[in-house]
This record gives structure tokens, sequence and C-alpha cells, in this order.
């Protein structure tokens, strides 16, 4: 007895149905990765500049304790930081801290200024850079 072939054979109308999802499937795959690849290519979009300017300030107050007696002493710290596109491909950098101490500490100063880093910078591609002036280089944690 031979098997009833319209029977073991699958409708057709499954096999399109199936063929359609396969297709939804990897059309939507395929349109996914195609957004995705233009949202890498697109520009962000404008936004508000930083400030050239950066500051803090540090206090701090505390008592001191020595064999001639105790007395209290105050210090503020400011830190100021300015960097400033000059032209295309120039830069000025303009970074001072000054520390104020009340009484004056170890002498009769009561405060001392400090000039960080004070340069101009001049990139005129990308892959080269030329900094003149005094530059407190950072060269990270791996350096040893």
């Amino acid at each position: 007895m031979q098997p009833d072939l319209e029977k073991t054979r699958p409708s057709w109308h499954w096999l399109g149905a199936l063929a359609a999802a396969v297709a939804y499937t990897v059309a939507a795959a395929q349109g996914s990765d195609f957004d995705a690849l233009l949202l890498a290519d697109t520009p962000p979009p404008p936004s508000v500049a930083a400030s050239d300017w950066h500051w803090f300030a540090e206090m701090a107050a505390g008592q001191v304790r020595n064999p001639v007696g105790t007395h209290g002493n105050q210090r503020l710290s400011l830190d100021l930081q300015l960097d400033k596109s000059l032209a295309p491909g120039w830069r000025g950098v303009l970074v001072n801290r000054l520390d104020l101490d009340w009484p004056a500490q170890h002498s009769t100063e009561h405060s001392i200024n400090t000039l960080k880093e004070a340069y101009v910078g001049w990139q005129p591609t990308d892959a080269q850079a030329l900094d003149l002036g005094r530059i407190n280089a950072r060269f990270g944690v791996a350096t040893g």
C-alpha cells in the first residue's frame, strides 16, 4: 500500500507563509543594520559649547598643636584654567593656582602663586601638534 502523497506533502499555503516570514525577518535584520550604519555616519546635533574658563576653590580650617601652644589656621586655594581657541588650529592655555594661609605657615608669606601651565599650541594637521611654553606633562598610570 502506498502512502497518500497529498496527506504527507505540506500545504502550499503554509510554505508560502513560511517563505514570506523568512523574507520579512531577513529584510528587517538588514534594515536594522542599515539603520545602525546610517546612525554611525550621521553627525551629532550641534551642542552648546563649553566655557573656556574653569575654576574651583578649596577651603580648610584646622588647629595646630605644638610645644609652644595651640593656634588655629585657615587655608584658601583658588585654581583657574583658561583653554581658549585663538584661531583655527591655534589655542592658548593658562593654568594658575593661588594658595592663601592665615596665619602664615613656615615663613612670613601668606600667599603662594603657582603658574602651572602657560603655553600656545598649534595643530596644523590631525597628526601633528606643536606646543610652546610651560607645559605640565601628564603621562598616565602606565608610565614608570
